[in-house]
Parts: C-alpha cells; structure tokens; sequence
C-alpha cells in the first residue's frame, strides 16, 4: 500500500506542476495589463512626456527598478537596524537555548511534581523553600523541622537530581526512619558529595542505614553526623564504613557517645584509611584503654591532616598516646586536644614530644588542669629548632612573668601566636587584696592598682605625705637612674613610708611585674 501510495503521488506531480505554471503566467499576464492602463491614465495628466521613453507598454524592468527605488526612500532606518539585529540572533542559534530551558523547566516540572504527590501521600505540608531551592548547587534545609516524613518526601526527588552538590539538612529531627530515606536516596544519587545530617537524632537504626550507604557509596567526600547519639553498638558499624569506603576525606562523629569499647573498634580503621584527612572525635567519652587505642590509629595514619580530640576527658594516662602522636605523625598540621584534664605530668611529656615535630602548625591545648610549670614546659618545646608551630593555644591556663619572658625570646626567632590565661601575679594582687585596707597606703581603691602604674602611685602618695624619697635615693642609682627593687624599698622605709609584712611583699610583687630585669627607674623620684 505504501509503494501504491507514492507512485499515485509521483503521477500526480506533473499535473500539480503544469497547474501551478499555468496560474503564474496568467497573474503575470493581468499584472502587465492592469499596469499598462495605470500608465495610461498617468500619462493624460502629465505636462510634458520624455522624448526618450517609448509610448505604449511600459517597460517592466524599468517599473520593477522604479519600485524599489521607492520602497527604498520610504523605509524607515530603524527598520534596518532591526532587520540587522534580527540576522545576528539568528546567526547565534537560538534554538539551542531554548531547548535547554525548555529542557530545564520540563525537568524541575517533573520533580516538584513528584515532591507535591509525596507529599501529599504521606500527609505533609511542603516545603516552599525545598521547592524554590530545589536545584541549588548548595542546598540548605537547616531547622526546617522536616522530620521523619518530611525526610521521605524529599527523598523521591532528590534521586534523581543532579544540580546539587552540597546537601545541609543540619537539625531536622529526621530520626531513624527519616535517616534510612536519605540513605537509600544517596545510593542512588551519584552527584551529592558534600553532607551534613548533624543533630538529627538518627540512633543505631538510622547510622546503620548510612554506614551501609557509605559502604558502596563512591562520591561522597565530606560526611557530618555530629550530634546522632552514636554509641559503642555503632562502632563496629562505622569502622565497616571507615574501612571499606576510600573517598571521604572529611569525617564529624563529634557529639556523640562513644566510650570505653569504641575507641579498640574505631582506632584500626582509622590507621588502615588514608584518605581521610580531617578528622573531629570532639565531644565523645573516649578514656583510659579506649582513648590510647584511638591514639595509636591516629599515629599511624599519616594521611591526616587535622584531628580535633578535645572535651573527651583523656587525663594524664592519655596523654602519654598524645604524645606519641605528636611524635611519630609527620603530616599532622593542625591537633586540637583542649578540655582533657590533663595535668602537669602530661603537658611535661607532650612538651617534650613538641621539641622533636617539624610539622606540626597550630596546636591546642587550653582549658587543661596543668599550669605555669605545664605551660612552660609546652611552650619551651615550640622554642625548638624544629618546630615550627605557628598557634598555640593554651586558653585558660594562667602563665606568670617567666612565661612572658620566655614568649619575648620566641618572637626575636619567629612569631609565633601564643593565647593563654590570665597572668599569674595579677591573680595573686587580687587575691591578697582582699579589702580595702590593703591598698590605703596609696589612696585608690584596690581595683585601680596595677603593675603598670604602681610607681605613680607610690609617688603620688609620697608628695601628698611629704615623704622625701631623693636624698635616700641619691648615689644608689645608675647612670639611667635606676636602681634595684630592695634597695627601692628599703629607702622607702627610710624615708617613713611605714608597711606592714604583707604589705611589703604585695609591693614587692607589683615592681617584679613592672620590670623585665631587677631594676627599677626611679627618675620620677628624683625630679
């Protein structure tokens, strides 16, 4: 039938062909008539008639030239621009872009609209920033309150999107359930590489479905399940998903709970894995046995480059496996070890072990139980030739004048940025200050005495009482006027500047603070 159909077609071609010629040349012809009368009549009405032009038929070349002569001198300029402007868009092809928007809108369609029918299966409301943001590079769902349902319902969707790269659903409530439907959407989505489900709740359930995830997932590089109440029944889980996947590069399982069994089970994996570079055990409960096991994976793996193991509460026993760290690790740039009840004993040992690092950048270990002698120790290591730490982070730790002096000599090697507590002498000032009474001798209340202006205060309060300091002074200073602090003193007492014992050591205290040496400028006395 087909074969029947085009050759009926091909017969009829001819005929179509001869009709269509034929009613050309009759319009053809009915045009030059209708002209030859137009020019007739035009030619009654005119004056005079070119000598050269024929009478009769008007030539129809000529009248065709005529025409466009005319056509041209009535176009308006801004048609031919536009005309112009109308080329180069469609020498641009704009085809191709709209094709791809239509492409783009057909697609976004397809999902809201199988977000909307989720939706509506399991009885939630939507999410309207989900819709408006849905094909993000960076898609942040934080404190939205999804929950369980409403993790199901973005799930759908999100399986086959491939805008999004960075998945934020920070603190949902997605529980275990909602946890399973974001897992099972990742295995099937192969674009996402960046995820935060941090405080979310998800429990052993929930874990084991993204362990299981992580198991055959090849994309992901950046995982944080902070806050998800993570356990010891996890951690042979976890360590399954640390030892078989070899993309993530950056691991959070900072507050959760594991404790005493889980630091043997995670600790091996964590030394066979050495694609992970960034590691945040922080807030946990790793101790004792636990804590050591963890420290000799982490030693091991010399793929990391920052470790953040602080609020676990290590202790002195631990600190000993920190130091090895600290030994032995040389790619480890950054080590965080802050609110460990570390004292005296373990910041010995690590300052030691800092002596030994050439790599080591920034270090922290603030909010520890040791103190001056522990904080000199750690900073008497970074003095080393071969370290060359840069931070040091000893927050909350109080330091006293030696340490001071010890940081001066630092700084003349390299800078180095050191941040500590309080300074120990002025801790002391307020603590034997205790009223009033203490600070009478000098006129101010206690709150305004200070090392830095201490000698003005002792000069001030010698004029007012006519106590006449100079001639006690005089042939006992140098040539810079300055003078040793017990012999300041003592020519206090001799001038009449009556002190009680305490009184005497607390002004003691306060010169050491204002000096670098053991002299003191008295030129203020002697003016």
């Amino acid at each position: 039938m087909a074969n029947t159909s085009s050759d009926e077609a091909n017969q009829m071609m001819p005929i179509l062909e001869e009709e269509s010629v034929t009613d050309v040349q009759h319009d053809v012809e009915e045009e030059k008539i209708n002209t030859n009368q137009e020019n007739e009549g035009h030619k009654d009405e005119q004056d005079t008639v070119d000598e050269n032009k024929p009478n009769g038929t008007v030539d129809e070349e000529a009248t065709i030239e005529e025409r466009e002569v005319e056509e041209k001198e009535d176009q308006d300029p801004d048609t031919d621009l536009e005309i112009e402007e109308e080329k180069k868009k469609e020498d641009q092809d704009p085809d191709t872009d709209l094709e791809i928007e239509e492409e783009k809108s057909e697609f976004d369609s397809n999902m809201r609209g199988v977000y909307l029918c989720a939706c509506k299966h399991l009885g939630v409301v939507p999410c309207s920033f989900f819709l408006r943001h849905l094909n993000d590079k960076e898609l942040k769902l934080r404190h939205h309150g999804l929950g369980k349902l409403g993790a199901k319902a973005i799930a759908l969707p999100m399986q086959s999107n491939t805008s999004t790269l960075i998945l934020d659903l920070h603190d949902n409530w997605l529980e275990a359930e909602g946890g399973v439907a974001i897992a099972s959407m990742l295995l099937e989505n192969c674009y996402i590489s960046d995820v935060d489900l941090s405080d979310n709740r998800l429990g052993s359930r929930g874990i084991g479905s993204v362990c299981n995830m992580l198991m055959q997932n090849t994309v992901i590089q950046n995982i944080n399940l902070s806050g998800n109440d993570i356990s010891d029944h996890d951690a042979k889980s976890m360590a399954d998903a640390i030892n078989e996947n070899n993309r993530i590069r950056h691991l959070n399982l900072s507050h959760n709970e594991f404790s005493e069994k889980a630091g043997s089970i995670i600790g091996p994996a964590v030394s066979e894995n050495e694609t992970i570079d960034n590691l945040n055990l922080s807030w946990n409960h790793f101790r004792r046995t636990s804590a050591v096991k963890l420290c000799e994976g982490i030693s091991e793996n010399m793929g990391l480059r920052k470790v953040n193991l602080s609020m676990n509460g290590f202790d002195d026993d631990v600190a000993f496996a920190i130091a090895d760290i600290i030994k032995k690790h040389h790619a480890l740039l950054i080590l965080d070890v802050s609110y460990n009840r570390i004292a005296n004993a373990g910041a010995m040992v690590i300052g030691k072990a800092l002596e030994v690092n050439d790599v080591l950048q920034t270090f922290k270990i603030g909010h520890n139980k040791f103190g001056v002698e522990g904080a000199k120790a750690i900073l008497q290591g970074i003095s080393s030739a071969n370290s060359i730490v840069g931070e040091l982070d000893i927050s909350g730790v109080e330091v006293d004048k030696e340490f001071l002096i010890m940081m001066k000599e630092l700084d003349k090697i390299r800078p180095v940025k050191v941040i500590h507590g309080p300074i120990l002498s002025k801790f002391i000032i307020k603590k034997r200050m205790r009223s009033e009474d203490d600070a009478l001798y000098f006129d101010v209340p206690k709150e305004t005495v200070n090392p830095s202006n201490i000698l003005d205060l002792v000069c001030n309060y010698c004029m007012k009482n006519t106590i006449d300091v100079h001639e006690f002074l005089e042939g006992k200073c140098d040539e810079k006027k300055k003078v040793e602090i017990p012999v300041f003193l003592s020519c206090l007492k001799s001038a009449g500047l009556l002190l009680t014992e305490d009184q005497n050591k607390l002004l003691n205290i306060l010169l050491e603070e204002c000096v670098d040496e053991n002299l003191i400028d008295v030129s203020i006395f002697l003016e």
